[in-house]
């Protein structure tokens, strides 16, 4: 296999995965944008490898604290994701999910509510209530409801919350 075939972009993906595991940004920032640059001209930028590898990428820029670049690559994971795997998809409940996210954390925190939002409707469809990433949205909307300072609908879901943590200890 040559240095830009298609496995050797998901070698980089999963060495850039683990990197930010480990918290080595750094590097994994390195590898990831070695990925893209193999992806992207291989691929286009519709495929799904490329949304992966985007959505990738702005993991870890939103982890480094790089929101402004972390949102656009998100967002154009989206865009892939929906067109490849169509609006409904667990793909697409992600890139909502992570869009959320870097918006929470750059203070657009309205912004953020309509993503996490769409990220629950869908992963709610998909999966039991009591689903770890339908867990992690009804988390995720209660820390933007907070944010927010919209008491009323973060006990809400801080309610769903801790009726979870009770069924737990049953």
């Amino acid at each position: 296999l040559s240095g830009t075939h298609w496995f050797a972009a998901d070698v980089l993906m999963a060495s850039a995965s683990a990197h930010q595991n480990a918290n080595n940004l750094t590097v994994a920032a390195k590898l990831s944008q070695e990925a893209a640059d193999i992806v992207h001209p291989l691929l286009g930028s519709a495929h799904p490898k490329t949304a992966r590898c985007c959505l990738l990428q702005g993991r870890i820029q939103r982890v480094m604290a790089h929101y402004a670049n972390a949102q656009p690559l998100i967002q154009q994971a989206l865009f892939s994701m929906t067109s490849a795997f169509g609006s409904e998809s667990v793909q697409v409940a992600e890139c909502e999910f992570e869009l959320a996210d870097v918006l929470l954390d750059s203070g657009k925190s309205e912004e953020a509510e309509t993503e996490a939002l769409k990220a629950y409707n869908i992963r709610q469809k998909i999966f039991e209530e009591d689903n770890s990433l339908v867990i992690s949205c009804i988390q995720q909307l209660a820390l933007i409801y907070d944010t927010l300072n919209d008491i009323e609908k973060a006990f809400q879901y801080y309610k769903i919350l801790m009726n979870f943590l009770k069924s737990l200890e049953d």
